[in-house]
């Protein structure tokens, strides 16, 4: 039998809250600086709502648990968001596994949706 640890569980959830609101902050930061910045390309254009999209995508995976499905990602997004769309839901998925912040641990096939978790960033 695994002992569930609460205390400790309950410790890495506030810090992961404390982190997500930092990074919150920070991308805020870097957002208000890049919108005084021209806009010399569509590459830029495209950062920054990358970048709105990825906080988004933090929201959303802040109320799932460490392992789910995309089918759980994208009902998550809708509930937070009723317009989110299947493209940009696609768009951000591989953005998240881009960045590191989630890894596939199985492959959806058929009706079996690709399973997921997150990853500890040290």
């Amino acid at each position: 039998m695994v002992e569930i640890r609460t205390d400790e569980l309950a410790m890495l959830q506030k810090q992961e809250a404390e982190l997500v609101a930092k990074l919150a902050t920070v991308r805020q930061e870097i957002q208000a600086i890049m919108s005084t910045l021209p806009f010399k390309s569509r590459a830029a254009k495209r950062w920054l709502a990358s970048n709105e999209v990825g906080r988004f995508m933090d929201q959303v995976l802040a109320e799932l648990g460490i392992q789910f499905t995309s089918v759980d990602i994208f009902e998550t997004a809708k509930k937070m968001q009723p317009d989110f769309d299947r493209k940009v839901f696609g768009r951000a998925v591989n953005w998240l596994q881009r960045t590191g912040a989630i890894q596939k641990i199985e492959a959806g096939r058929g009706w079996r949706p690709a399973r997921f978790q997150k990853r500890i960033q040290h």
